[in-house]
């Protein structure tokens, strides 16, 4: 991620910095906050922990995946979720409904 400073300079902006702030309890998260938590992880994600950050049931994330409406890659045999193009994806769907 870069921002652009006043003077036009491009420099990454401090995820670390970012991904450290407590997260809120888990009934006051919002969905910019749910976006932000993903685009802090590095590690691919399961359809379980995906489900759990969304606080819905798994179902859901398989039949978004058999209906390919969700991005998602199958690593031997197993399926996982970058977490960064899910925040992109979710970002998105914010944006329309």
């Amino acid at each position: 991620m870069y921002i652009t400073s006043m003077r036009g300079e491009g420099r990454k902006s401090n995820l670390r910095e970012m991904c450290a702030r407590p997260r809120l309890p888990e009934a006051h998260t919002s969905t910019g906050s749910i976006i932000a938590e993903l685009g802090c992880r590095t590690r691919f994600l399961t359809v379980r922990q995906l489900a759990e950050i969304l606080q819905m049931h798994e179902q859901t994330i398989y039949r978004w995946i058999r209906r390919a409406q969700i991005p998602f890659l199958r690593v031997r045999g197993g399926i996982r979720l970058d977490p960064r193009r899910i925040a992109q994806w979710l970002h998105t769907r914010e944006l329309v409904a």
